[in-house]
């Protein structure tokens, strides 16, 4: 029994390396799976609203002022690793029940900011377009030492990828 559990242990061990993918592979796979591997670039657009501007609420049950987000677009190019941000915002109506600032201050003017990322942006700056799922995928298919590993989560047999950055 000993010798079987022995020689069935050694078969797998043997086995292993030989159903290991490396990581361009897993990567390669991944980004053509989800459509990415011809992306080049990306834009979306919307309106809605941008979180709460820290104020005084008009009332216990009324929160704080929000802003309207008028318009937000995002352009990323993921070849040069930049991109830019344009939005343009101003504070909600007063007619909604809340002033702009909160504790009764003054409306303020509409808003418009444009951020971009240069190509030699520092890591802080491309987090954004490295946290995407395609921004992630290609800065993993360009890193020499990505290395993957497997795990079973709950039943579940996932694959992951992982590799160092310079910051």
């Amino acid at each position: 029994m000993l010798k079987k559990c022995i020689l069935v242990t050694l078969a797998v061990l043997l086995a292993l390396p030989a159903v290991a993918q490396d990581a361009k592979t897993v990567i390669a796979n991944a980004s053509k799976a989800m459509g990415y591997d011809q992306l080049r670039t990306i834009e979306y657009s919307g309106s809605g609203f941008e979180g709460t501007a820290l104020g005084q609420a008009q009332s216990a049950t009324g929160g704080w002022p929000k802003f309207t987000l008028k318009s937000f677009s995002r352009y990323v190019d993921l070849n040069a690793g930049s991109g830019q941000t344009a939005l343009r915002s101003r504070p909600l109506d007063p007619s909604t029940g809340q002033l702009a600032g909160g504790g009764g201050l003054a409306a303020t003017p509409e808003t418009q900011q444009v951020t971009a990322i240069a190509p030699a942006a520092t890591w802080a700056q491309k987090l954004d377009i490295s946290l995407s799922p395609p921004g992630f995928l290609k800065l993993a298919s360009a890193a020499t030492n990505a290395t993957v590993s497997s795990r079973n989560v709950n039943g579940s047999k996932y694959t992951g990828v992982s590799f160092p950055v310079d910051a």
